[in-house]
């Protein structure tokens, strides 16, 4: 398979981001996101981020060529082990929200940090997605755009049987 196959980019994207989150030294986990938070008792350790490139919309360039748009989904996840209320003690509260310095940490090692095979990501939205009591968890979303170019498919050329007999009668 070509290297620059559309899989090949998507798995190259996603590799590159999960190293620059786990590069990070602050989660407990961190690896591609294939559906561990909706899991009874999720497979991961807290605290968590989880990535995915969700949605790809491509669009021809030239010929054997595409410009592909994608989101790229993190989750950042952790669990809350105290309700936090205005008479909690403040190691409590500070503890329960570490989520939000988690989630700036991640945004800036993603943030416009692109490589020569795909554009910088830029943020395009966030929203709670916490999917049990207990735990809490923000889907991140990045717009970033690569070039899929497909190779021209190897040929072998056909020579001409030439195996005549020529005879003189």
């Amino acid at each position: 398979m070509a290297e620059n196959t559309k899989t090949d980019m998507i798995s190259k994207i996603t590799d590159d981001i999960i190293r620059r989150i786990y590069a990070l030294g602050i989660f407990a986990y961190v690896g591609e996101d294939w559906g561990q938070l909706s899991e009874d008792q999720p497979s991961v350790s807290w605290p968590c981020a989880l990535v995915d490139i969700n949605e790809v919309d491509y669009s021809n360039a030239s010929r054997r060529t595409q410009q592909a748009e994608a989101i790229l989904t993190i989750t950042v996840a952790d669990v809350r082990h105290y309700t936090v209320g205005a008479q909690t003690p403040g190691d409590i509260t500070a503890r329960e929200n570490s989520i939000h310095g988690y989630i700036q940490a991640v945004h800036n090692v993603v943030q416009g940090q692109g490589t020569p095979d795909y554009s910088p990501p830029m943020r395009k939205s966030m929203r709670k997605s916490g999917q049990w009591a207990g735990m809490k968890a923000y889907d991140i979303n990045y717009t970033l755009a690569f070039t899929d170019s497909q190779p021209a498919p190897v040929t072998t050329p056909v020579r001409p049987n030439l195996d005549l007999e020529i005879g003189i009668q």
